[in-house]
């Protein structure tokens, strides 16, 4: 098939506003693909081109045109206006419908179409009319004016109309009508694929839109809110009459509604319907039209027509991504001379890149780093090690284990899926193993290096600008030298008993990248979630291991990786590494291994970079959907690294470390999970074992169903046991589990600390013991402590969020320290410590932050018996960026 350049039919970023001389009113907007066509615009006193406000990527400046946006002000009177597209019959744009007959191979090839685009509403209460988002009509003649009055329907094709009830509705000359909330033929909400989580998620119709999918998201008051994304796709391949057509309609990159449409050409009746000829002659010229009967503030920006149908995942993809299209072409000035110099025939005398050997430039070359196929395996990763001195590397992996050892390990958990780990590997990857039972494949196994060289250091340069170096700090803990010199502080420490927020994340890294890192990863947390349910970790020589329990954020494009560290010095760093979604693991060893696990939606692979070697460690081939994932601490699975997998089946470990790289499945999701959203996970618990025999016993999960404004529910699952989930709260704000540092280090099972709204909407905090039940069951035991959460300060505060990839569930955030529980209420801006002290819950610190917190995760501090809160929270001043907020809490260690 043909790849995204080669379908796409028109692309449009509005880029004409950044240049002020620009004649764009009387010469229209240009097309960035390679068929030039052009936005024209009807009434242009109202209709002006402004700085995009969208959460769009607007790429690096000067390597591609930048987004602005189509805006239109309150019309003074009924004159015509809107902005328009010629369609010529056979060009660019004249695909998705009216193609015939179905025989024709060339007419094929115009029968599919996906127009997408972003759009902008004001507040509801402004719209009392329907709003023509985008029209076809054939035109009769050369005056296109008439065609921008929105009440001239007689030469209209179809049309898609926003309803002042905040639905949309798609209509045809042949009187199909589909409205977005009503599902028609096809209606797919549950569950998710892998992309159907990777997008905007709720966003911002949570707070908005309590009720049904498939309605508009408004403007709010404080001018937050209000961007729509709408995808419509044609295809006309499998109808038997000429005038009838498939209709997909899709909101924010997730279908919401399909019919079949009659679409009639206007002036056809009887045979002249069957007649291709008759209806070439009628589209002979027709128009697109965009923004008749407008509204003030109604916005427009990033169209693109594609010549294919786009499928969700490809949709929500680039959702928010410019396309290479953007990218601007720099023009070369070449002499030619009768008699070559001697650079020209130095030039030509140049050798063209080897091919497989090394890994491709840094971004902009339009290669990401996996465009070569994997090559043949050198060495084994394990041989190697084990030729090396072990205590090179005493960190957190285990040491190499036994045959014996192994094969028990390989027999934890039975998956039918052939391991193949001693198989030989060939030059190209080897086909994924079919799978019944959970659906996972691998391309090769683990613990065996690639043929591909590292990649030059210039090519993992940081895209940032660069920021003053700060002072370095003395490491109070007197932590060695060497580690002093590698983690610096990006802000200055913490004064204890007191927070520090950082400068604006746009001054430390691009404005686009800090848009991104506020949305968040995609089906994920943005640190990862809460840790401190599971027993304490290993410790090795390394003074900073038990510091984790604030994971790194990785934001992705289509060409590159943005790897965030809040408290590096520069705290971004770029890889040219494109995918969908990214997670992160924490440093494993001395020599501070970081993985780095990549989605590609594109070809349904799951890929493991190991950052400092800048090596591939293992590939996975997905043929299920993923819902959630996310990187687990070490003590979770065999104190090795553990990434989490939660497809429609269950919950899956997925080790890439192990000699047998295929995720294990730990438990089952059932019927009363299939349909619902994870917002949240986290593991904890001990079974009371040591080494690669150490597994976590209970999993925590928090799911709202597909529906926005639904309670959120809190349910326990069995890890790697035999009783069935529990559902312990059917309308929880959060939840967290807990492990106090009284509890026995052996086996046990962690304590639950959840935050439930009362009648008088107080917020009471309660910690319950989990315990084992008489017939093997998970249960949950009484209340040992509760407290009430304090708001009079922010009785009156209601901040609103920003456009989240994973929404803005759940409303209260809980992570756990040892004794210490932390509590933010996101929308109140507010902070509470709790101490778990002779089983009852004192109230340590109360804070009042004065911002939306988007995210929150707990560390050790530097000192003993302190603790080092970590916040992402939205800036003041601008929703689209945010700050970290970093508090230093004491509390009572234990004793030694």
């Amino acid at each position: 098939g043909r790849d995204d350049d080669a379908n796409l039919s028109a692309y449009f970023r509005m880029s004409e506003g950044a240049d002020e001389d620009s004649a764009w009113r009387t010469e229209g907007l240009a097309d960035l693909s390679k068929y030039q066509n052009k936005i024209k615009f009807i009434g242009q006193d109202i209709i002006k081109i402004q700085e995009t406000t969208s959460n769009v990527d607007e790429g690096d400046a000067g390597k591609y045109k930048l987004p602005f946006d189509i805006v239109f002000e309150d019309p003074h009177d009924d004159s015509p206006v809107g902005a328009l597209i010629e369609v010529a019959r056979g060009g660019s744009c004249d695909v998705g419908m009216l193609h015939g007959p179905i025989q024709s191979p060339v007419r094929d090839s115009r029968k599919r179409c996906t127009l997408e685009f972003w759009y902008h509403l004001p507040q509801a209460e402004d719209v009392q009319e329907e709003i023509i988002l985008c029209r076809r009509c054939v035109a009769g003649g050369d005056d296109l004016s008439k065609l921008c009055v929105a009440s001239h329907r007689e030469s209209a094709l179809w049309e898609l109309v926003v309803l002042p009830t905040g639905e949309l509705e798609f209509r045809t000359s042949g009187g199909t009508i589909l409205n977005s909330t009503e599902g028609g033929e096809e209606k797919d909400f549950g569950g998710g694929d892998m992309m159907g989580d990777f997008g905007g998620g709720d966003d911002e119709t949570i707070s908005e839109h309590p009720g049904t999918p498939g309605e508009v998201v408004w403007d709010r008051a404080d001018g937050s809110g209000g961007w729509n994304h709408v995808c419509l796709i044609f295809t006309s391949r499998y109808q038997e009459e000429l005038t009838e057509c498939t209709v997909s309609l899709m909101m924010k990159g997730s279908r919401v509604a399909s019919t079949t449409a009659r679409i009639v050409p206007p002036g056809l009746e009887g045979e002249a319907l069957d007649d291709s000829d008759e209806i070439d002659k009628a589209m002979a010229k027709t128009v697109l039209l965009f923004g008749l009967n407008p509204v003030g503030n109604l916005r427009f920006t990033e169209l693109r027509i594609w010549s294919c149908e786009r499928k969700e995942d490809e949709v929500k993809r680039l959702l928010y991504e410019c396309l290479p299209a953007a990218e601007i072409k720099k023009k070369l000035n070449v002499r030619i001379k009768k008699k070559a110099d001697d650079k020209v025939s130095a030039l030509k005398a140049l050798a063209p890149p080897k091919r497989g050997k090394r890994l491709p430039p840094p971004p902009g070359s339009g290669n990401g780093l996996l465009a070569p196929s994997p090559r043949d395996i050198s060495r084994n990763r394990r041989e190697r090690d084990e030729e090396e001195e072990q205590v090179t590397r005493p960190g957190l992996l285990p040491p190499p284990r036994s045959k014996d050892s192994q094969k028990r390990a390989s027999a934890d958990v039975t998956t039918g899926v052939a391991t193949g780990a001693s198989a030989a590997v060939s030059s190209t990857a080897p086909k994924p193993i079919p799978q019944q039972d959970i659906g996972f494949g691998f391309a090769f196994p683990a613990f065996q290096e690639s043929a591909m060289d590292p990649v030059s250091d210039s090519a993992w340069d940081s895209f940032f600008p660069p920021e003053p170096e700060p002072k370095k700090q003395r490491a109070k803990n007197k932590t060695s030298q060497r580690s002093a010199d590698r983690v610096v502080a990006s802000n200055p420490p913490v004064e204890r008993g007191y927070y520090k927020a950082s400068m604006p994340l746009s001054r430390q890294v691009r404005s686009s990248a800090a848009a991104a890192l506020v949305r968040g990863p995609p089906a994920t947390r943005h640190f990862g979630g809460n840790r401190g349910g599971l027993a304490r970790g290993v410790r090795s020589d390394r003074s900073e291991t038990s510091r984790f329990g604030v994971g790194n954020i990785a934001i992705c494009g289509a060409e590159k990786t943005v790897v965030y560290k809040h408290d590096r010095s520069p705290p971004g760093k770029t890889y040219p590494i494109g995918a969908s979604g990214a997670i992160i693991s924490d440093e494993m060893d001395n020599e501070g291994s970081e993985y780095l696990c990549c989605f590609l939606a594109k070809d349904k692979r799951m890929v493991v970079f190991e950052l400092t070697t800048k090596t591939v460690v293992v590939e996975l081939q997905m043929t299920t959907k993923l819902n959630y994932w996310r990187y687990l601490p070490p003590q979770a699975h065999g104190h090795t690294l553990v990434f989490m997998l939660i497809t429609p089946v269950g919950g899956f470990h997925w080790m890439p470390l192990d000699e047998s790289p295929r995720p294990r499945q730990v438990w089952k999701r059932g019927p009363d999970l299939s349909s619902k959203k994870i917002v949240a996970y986290e593991e904890g618990g001990s079974n009371g074992m040591a080494g690669f025999e150490a597994r976590s016993t209970v999993a925590l999960i928090l799911v709202s169903t597909a529906s926005s404004g639904t309670p959120l529910e809190a349910w326990l699952m069995p890890v790697y046991g035999n009783s069935r989930g529990l559902c312990v709260s059917n309308n929880v704000l959060g939840a967290a589990l807990f492990r106090p540092y009284q509890m026995a280090s052996d086996a046990f099972l962690p304590l639950m600390v959840t935050a439930d709204k009362m009648i008088d909407k107080d917020i009471i905090m309660e910690v319950q013991p989990l315990i084992e039940l008489p017939n093997g069951d998970l249960g949950v035991g009484e209340i040992l402590s509760c407290a009430g959460i304090e708001q009079n300060l922010v009785k009156k505060v209601d901040l609103q969020p920003p456009t989240l990839a994973m929404g803005t569930w759940p409303e209260v955030f809980i992570c756990c320290y040892e004794n210490l529980i932390v509590a933010t209420i996101r929308r109140k801006g507010l902070l509470v410590a709790y101490e778990f002290k002779n089983g009852d819950l004192k109230q340590i610190c109360q804070e009042v932050l004065h911002h939306y917190i988007v995210d929150c995760a707990i560390r050790a501090g530097t000192e003993r018996g302190e603790a080092e809160v970590v916040l992402l929270v939205t800036d003041k001043d601008n929703p689209r960026d945010g700050r970290v907020i970093s508090m230093i809490i004491q509390y009572t260690p234990p004793s030694r």
